[in-house]
């Protein structure tokens, strides 16, 4: 899933190179499945091209579960790119093993900006 977001409103405050983000979610997957989420982060500028780097956080496997159902907070953080208008917010779920659902969550999805 991806939503793409305005930035306009704060493009005299992304322009002064003085804007933080903080991506952040909580990730997860069902027993010992490595079925698994990332959330990723990317800018564009007013011509919708990629600026700055992309963030991303996750996927989290079954090791880092230990074998267990469970959810666990990710953050990730920086600056964003002078000339950023937009900002895209893509959720990818990868099905590892077989059956017919990916047991890979993501939940409470959320990217904080603020100024330095």
């Amino acid at each position: 899933m991806e939503q793409t977001i305005s930035l306009s409103p704060y493009s005299v405050d992304i322009d002064s190179g003085m804007v933080l983000f903080n991506l952040s979610a909580w990730l997860g997957g069902i027993n010992n499945y490595d079925d698994n989420a990332r959330v990723i982060l990317s800018f564009l500028n007013g011509m919708s091209e990629t600026i700055g780097n992309i963030t991303t956080i996750g996927p989290i496997l079954a090791v880092d579960r230990n074998d267990t159902t469970l959810f666990l907070f990710r953050q990730n953080s920086g600056l964003i790119p002078i000339g950023a208008r937009y900002m895209n917010v893509t959720v990818i779920m990868t099905q590892v093993g077989g059956g017919f659902n990916i047991d890979g969550y993501a939940d409470s999805i959320a990217v904080v900006l603020s100024h330095v």
